[in-house]
Parts: C-alpha cells; sequence; structure tokens
C-alpha cells in the first residue's frame, strides 16, 4: 500500500518497497527525530520559520499571515537596529 502511494506521486516503487522492507534510514530517520524533540517540536506538521521560530499544527492562512508580518518586522528591527 505504502509503495503503491510513494508511486503515485513519483517515487521510484522499488527503492519505496526496498527501504520500506529494510531498516536502511533508521539511523537518520531516529536522529532527525531526536533533534527535533530536543527542539520541542512534538506535532506534526511543524514548520520551522528563518531557522527559530516554530509555527505547529495545521494553521489558517489568517495566522500565517500574522506570523509572516511579525517575522518581517522583528527583521526589520533588527537590521535598523
Amino acid at each position: 500500500m505504502l509503495a503503491d502511494i510513494g508511486t503515485g506521486i513519483g517515487m521510484d516503487r522499488d527503492v519505496v518497497a526496498r527501504l520500506l522492507a529494510s531498516d536502511a534510514d533508521l539511523e537518520g530517520v531516529a536522529a532527525r527525530e531526536a533533534h527535533a524533540r530536543s527542539r520541542g517540536i512534538n506535532a506534526v506538521p511543524t514548520f520551522i520559520i528563518a531557522g527559530q521560530h516554530a509555527l505547529q499544527g495545521a494553521q489558517p492562512t489568517e495566522l500565517w499571515g500574522r506570523v509572516i508580518d511579525d517575522i518581517n518586522r522583528q527583521l526589520a528591527g533588527a537590521v535598523a537596529g
């Protein structure tokens, strides 16, 4: 089933099937998960913005607009100050 989904979005079916049948990426995935958890990320999706801001969960468009405006103001203040 997952190999079919991967194929449906353009992934190579054989590669997907091989990865699903093995632990080939296990260390890398575990390392990325540990890194995310160490930064307090525990929700999917979580968006890291400008390398320092995290927005967790699906959010409405209006909130994204406010977040972007706030970050732009912070960046403008940093450049001016």
